[in-house]
């Protein structure tokens, strides 16, 4: 019992890094100038500002519970484990496509002002 709960806590504080990760990463640029600044924010607005991560973890969980449940019901194992199971897949699936989405974004909204810049 205890390897297991040990084993939940440390999924749950991988995705609370995840979900951090995101909130502090700023590209790499290797000509910033004195605007450099007002564009990274101007790129920022102009694709919607950073990923709400709580919404999309939200979504993401959903549905990774439901098919959890779907295959826990399909293979006749513990519901309530296949759905946690599912739900942390899901949560943090969904909030890596956006992160990587929105770091992509970004780096070519720099990249149409002009600044070499490393992923």
């Amino acid at each position: 019992m205890r390897k297991k709960m040990s084993k939940k806590y440390f999924t749950v504080l991988l995705y609370c890094a995840m979900l951090n990760g995101c909130a502090a990463w700023e590209p790499r640029v290797a000509n910033p100038d004195q605007s450099y600044t007002s564009h990274l924010d101007g790129c920022i607005q102009k694709i919607g500002g950073r990923p709400e991560h709580l919404e999309n973890v939200g979504l993401g969980a959903g549905v990774g519970a439901l098919a959890g449940v779907a295959v826990g019901a399909a293979l006749g194992a513990d519901l309530s484990s296949t759905a946690t199971m599912g739900a942390m897949m899901g949560a943090g699936s969904n909030v890596a496509n956006e992160e990587i989405k929105f770091k992509t974004n970004l780096i070519n909204c720099l990249r149409s002002r002009g600044y070499e810049v490393y992923p």
